[in-house]
């Protein structure tokens, strides 16, 4: 019996009924960009939907840059007929994403997701929360630097200032991010300004109020850092002339 997905645009509304359906912790979405759904087809027999992904605007607003989607809801059916859906869907929607020309998606899991359908797709964990701490060596006799990577704190939308009633638990979560291929593979492609992927998306991130010095695993495919620095310090230059005029003299 041969089995494989189809992978289809559909309505949010449409989408949004599968979410309440077989998401574990969330509530449909408001909004969205573009939403996608998986159907299950058995020897070249559609059966119904068994998964659906919605993909829309960044919620932090330094991220929200024009070149950057993020994954809100990914829900799938329960059981063996929709295995390997969800990076099904994960894949769907990075390549649907960089036909409409984006850079960059990103999504969240909780600290008690493995994200294995994530590093299925291609994406890898960001590593905004990197530390370091001092550790004692036996076998050497000294102090070595330990990498600790930490998710991000638990936020909730309720603050003094607005109260608001949270739909869900403010719980630690993982970042996750996938950059489009064109970053590393179309380091010589320039656009019409004359400037590469990389650099575009440091301007973008710029004008985003994102910040220079944040850790360049969130920021950029490896290897294009200096790209992605030499945009943001173009586009901070034209944002603000007069401070960097004074800081030459």
């Amino acid at each position: 019996m041969s089995k494989r997905f189809d992978l289809t645009r559909i309505g949010l509304e449409r989408a949004n009924r599968h979410v309440a359906r077989w998401h574990r912790h969330h509530p449909p979405a408001v909004a969205h960009v573009f939403s996608i759904g998986c159907r299950l087809r058995v020897e070249d027999r559609p059966w119904p939907l068994v998964g659906a992904i919605v993909v829309g605007r960044p919620v932090a607003r330094h991220l929200d840059d024009q070149l950057t989607l993020e994954v809100s809801r990914t829900a799938v059916a329960l059981g063996p007929s929709a295995r390997h859906a969800c990076s099904a869907l994960l894949g769907a929607a990075a390549r649907e994403a960089w036909r409409t020309g984006m850079l960059r998606l990103i999504t969240y899991t909780r600290t008690d997701e493995s994200g294995a359908s994530l590093r299925a797709a291609g994406w890898r964990r960001d590593r905004h929360g990197l530390d370091s701490r001092l550790e004692w060596d036996e076998d050497a006799r000294l102090h070595r630097h330990v990498l600790i990577d930490r998710p991000f704190p638990a936020r909730s939308w309720n603050t003094p200032g607005r109260p608001r009633r949270s739909a869900h638990r403010p719980d630690p979560r993982w970042r996750w991010q996938r950059f489009n291929p064109v970053l590393r593979h179309g380091r010589g492609w320039r656009d019409a300004d004359g400037w590469t992927p990389a650099e575009r998306l440091g301007i973008a991130a710029c004008e985003a109020g994102a910040r220079r010095d944040s850790n360049p695993f969130s920021l950029c495919e490896p290897g294009c850092w200096e790209e992605w620095r030499e945009g943001y310090d173009h586009a901070w230059i034209v944002a603000n002339p007069d401070r960097w005029f004074s800081d030459i003299a």
